[in-house]
């Protein structure tokens, strides 16, 4: 079988798989965590690399801290029997959310799916073409069943841990994440090039596994609460929070600036489609605060991060997720610092890594396209950390994403009065979307061809 259809029937097992266990797992009323013995077996046998052993008894432990906005989060405790001895190993499970019926149609309407897809069908097909040394940016997989359940490892055992709001991040902090970043988008860049060689044509990611990288929050296709989310908050930016701070803008008028940020976040609809501009790559989409967690020394350095929930990956160009990174996880000091200086060291460990398959960088990805497409993204890195700010920012979003009525208030309605509530009450969080505001306003003074 060539390669090309040896890449079709990959993924049609893989799509046969996925809608087996979607039709299993679609029906549920009052949630409590499930696995069958085969399927805890089929977790140890992954674990431990060989199946001789004997399955004792299986607990869960409750995470009560809900960091993330699309599942409910417990520890998975097997406990088995081997060689005689008898052993324990503790699991991190990701379930669908339970607590709010919106956000668990959201987890369906595809970010499952999606991350499913990551983990089971493209992580192989990155090691397939010798990629695994380059596979250290997220934590490793067991088990995964389609819009149920997720078992990763438990990086807390390991000691990794989350930096939220109001901590930015740290210089040495981003200069790790985007090395990480730099890993995912090499290994994109690099299984396509070889599919490429491979097949004798050119292979993009987005003709085979389309479905899985489509995009699901700037989207105008299907009217579902994920679109109707964004258009909330865009709303929330543009016509309550912008006209708030009336100092900012200096070389325009206030209605003018409203207007070009109504542009620049129309055009972000634009941006995160397919570039045909720009040499698109297989994209997070999502590397905000609570989707890294580090690993510190005893001097409180960070030394190593994963990168995890892999639920709204896109393809288009890989500065969208090295910029929307930055401006949502640094400080205004921070990045106007240091922005040219991440941008480089992000470009040269992508070339380092490009390199070492005997590959050409200035083929696949020239630094003068590179660098242009980075000014071409600015824009939206803002955008998208205005968006998510209002919310992600302060510890009350974890009430709004597990009660259904602030929910439908909050993300579905008007956003306003939540947003006037969090700027009286937390000093941090005024000034952080100030700060952000401030940056657009800046590209928006610089002219409509920088939106």
């Amino acid at each position: 079988m060539d390669s090309d259809n040896s890449s079709k029937q990959s993924l049609t097992n893989y799509n046969e798989s996925a809608e087996s266990q979607q039709n299993k797992s679609d029906s549920r009323k009052t949630f409590s965590p499930k696995l069958s013995n085969e399927d805890c077996r089929e977790i140890l046998k992954t674990y431990l690399g060989y199946s001789e052993f004997e399955l004792k008894t299986i607990s869960w432990n409750s995470i009560n801290q809900r960091e993330g906005n699309l599942g409910d989060y417990y520890i998975l405790n097997i406990h088995y029997r081997i060689n005689g001895t008898d052993q324990e190993i503790n699991l991190f499970s990701k379930f669908l959310p339970s607590l709010n019926e919106s956000t668990n149609s959201m987890a369906k309407s595809g970010p499952s799916e999606k991350e499913d897809f990551f983990y089971t069908a493209l992580v192989k097909d990155f090691k397939r073409v010798g990629l695994g040394p380059y596979l250290d940016f997220f934590p490793k997989c067991y088990f995964s069943k389609v819009n149920y359940v997720l078992i990763l490892d438990n990086l807390a055992l390991s000691n990794y841990e989350l930096v939220k709001p109001p901590i930015f991040y740290t210089f040495d902090m981003t200069r790790l994440t985007i090395r990480q970043l730099a890993k995912l988008h090499a290994s994109s860049l690099v299984y396509e090039e070889m599919k490429s060689i491979e097949q004798g044509k050119e292979f993009r990611m987005n003709r085979t596994f389309g479905k899985y990288l489509k995009e699901i929050l700037f989207q105008t296709e299907e009217v579902d609460n994920v679109a109707q989310m964004t258009i909330v908050g865009i709303k929330a930016i543009t016509e309550y929070l912008i006209p708030l701070f009336t100092d900012i803008p200096k070389q325009i008028s206030m209605e003018e600036f409203i207007k070009r940020s109504q542009e620049a976040f129309r055009n972000v609809y634009i941006k995160l489609k397919p570039s045909s501009q720009f040499r698109n790559t297989f994209c997070h989409g999502d590397v905000w605060t609570t989707n890294v967690l580090f690993k510190f020394n005893q001097n409180k350095s960070p030394i190593d991060c994963k990168i995890v929930d892999y639920q709204l990956t896109r393809y288009c160009p890989p500065a969208q997720d090295l910029m929307s990174h930055i401006y949502l996880t640094t400080a205004k000091e921070s990045r106007t610092k240091y922005l040219q200086f991440f941008i480089e060291d992000y470009y040269k460990n992508l070339t380092n890594i490009i390199d070492n398959f005997g590959l050409n960088i200035e083929k696949i990805l020239p630094k003068k396209e590179f660098l242009e497409s980075c000014d071409y993204m600015k824009a939206e890195g803002i955008c998208q950390a205005l968006l998510y700010g209002p919310i992600n920012l302060v510890e009350e979003r974890q009430d709004v994403f597990t009660n259904q009525e602030k929910f439908d208030v909050i993300m579905l309605k008007d956003r306003s009065e939540f947003v006037k509530e969090m700027m009286e009450k937390h000093p941090y969080y005024k000034k952080t979307l100030k700060d952000l505001i401030e940056d657009l306003c800046d590209v928006c003074e610089e002219g409509l061809h920088k939106l």
